[in-house]
């Protein structure tokens, strides 16, 4: 709170001093419009944080294999402004996909308490396209391989039906909650309490 109010002080000042502006701020919402890019920049830099740009404002690395899957050959079967989703090379079952971000997001330890619709979003397609394909939602599991076990440095969501189709390597493999294996909703979870301590402190 003092930081804040440090901040904006400052930037009053600046804005008294600087005569060259030719600029009239007729309301305080104009005020607030000049200075949010100033505030929102010093608190980026002082906590250190990765943000992420909105959902519907694309951003790619051309290097990434996933950011660049669209021009492929490969089969899309879903797709909407910010997300889209494949098959996995190597399913696990005979239902297994993979859902992913537009924007290029590295990966479950990159995410913040702000990315929790992201997730639950991820979730949704996949209970959404293993419907569509006749696949059990009871007997499925929604999980992502945790740094460093994931393949690809673009977070994806698996999303693999009927688990009890899973062959003896696949269940190691996406054993729940293991070290390399980390469930959507454990991971909600994981985000939700991080910002309940945020909060706390």
């Amino acid at each position: 709170m003092c930081r804040s109010i440090i901040l904006w002080s400052k930037a009053h000042r600046f804005l008294h001093d600087q005569q060259n502006l030719n600029r009239t701020f007729s309301s305080y919402s104009d005020l607030h419009s000049f200075v949010q890019p100033i505030y929102s920049n010093f608190d980026v830099n002082l906590h250190k944080k990765k943000f992420y740009p909105k959902m519907t404002d694309v951003k790619k690395d051309e290097k990434c294999l996933f950011c660049c899957i669209k021009d492929k050959s490969t089969e899309i079967i879903f797709e909407d402004e910010e997300y889209l989703a494949f098959r996995d090379i190597k399913p696990a079952t005979s239902h297994h996909y993979l859902i992913i971000p537009k924007s290029h997001m590295t990966n479950t330890s990159s995410l913040l308490p702000s990315d929790i619709p992201i997730v639950k979003r991820l979730v949704e397609i996949g209970e959404i396209i293993l419907k569509n394909n006749s696949a059990s939602i009871s007997d499925a599991r929604f999980g992502f391989h945790v740094p460093p076990f994931n393949s690809i440095r673009h977070l994806h969501l698996h999303a693999i039906s009927c688990v009890n189709e899973m062959g003896f390597i696949s269940r190691l493999i996406f054993k729940p909650d293991s070290y390399w294996f980390i469930t959507a909703s454990t991971l909600i979870e994981k985000l939700e309490n991080s910002n309940e301590n945020e909060k706390g402190n």
